[in-house]
């Protein structure tokens, strides 16, 4: 069980902080609540039951877990999807997965894909500008946290392991 304080990982919200615990009736049902609040949108509030085994809160993850998350981005892509509400389907069900490393392959596919594209002077789709700003507020924040530093630093680090790599390029176009 969490406490007020802590900091956490909540689905499509990122890292939140556990403001406050609280018994909460909505509907004819009640139940205790985390109250959580993510840190790039104090203003937000957002109520967990406490018990719930469909709950996506999580434990940030450790510095180890994030050394092997950024070597992820050291590998080659997953293959791009070549329709684009096909591709947004699937982007959109890795980030409810909430597991970090999911997400660190489609964050690696959608960076690499960008920077292909900005080689010929294009940019991505707007729904996949839409998921990687989904991607890196969630992974590169959580990120951040577990490795002392920013998602800034974290933003400089991936995209200096995607240069460095031996092939920054994505795999195929999928059919």
């Amino acid at each position: 069980m969490y406490k007020v304080g802590d900091l956490v990982t909540y689905g499509s919200h990122g890292v939140c902080k556990i403001k406050d615990m609280s018994e909460e009736t909505f509907g004819d049902e009640t139940k205790s609540y985390y109250i959580l609040h993510p840190i790039d949108q104090p203003t937000l509030t957002i109520y967990c039951p406490v018990n719930s085994d469909q709950s996506t809160l999580k434990d940030i993850i450790s510095e180890e877990k994030a050394n092997l998350i950024l070597e992820y981005f050291t590998k080659p892509t997953d293959k791009w999807i070549a329709h684009p509400s096909a591709r947004y389907q699937s982007f959109n069900s890795t980030l409810k997965t909430s597991d970090p490393f999911q997400i660190a392959v489609l964050a690696n596919t959608l960076i690499r894909k960008d920077m292909e594209l900005a080689i010929d002077g294009k940019k991505l789709g707007s729904r996949d500008i839409e998921i990687l700003t989904s991607v890196r507020q969630i992974l590169f924040e959580e990120l951040a946290l577990a490795l002392s530093t920013t998602p800034a630093k974290v933003s400089n680090r991936i995209e200096e392991l995607i240069s460095n790599s031996s092939d920054g390029s994505t795999m195929p176009i999928a059919e």
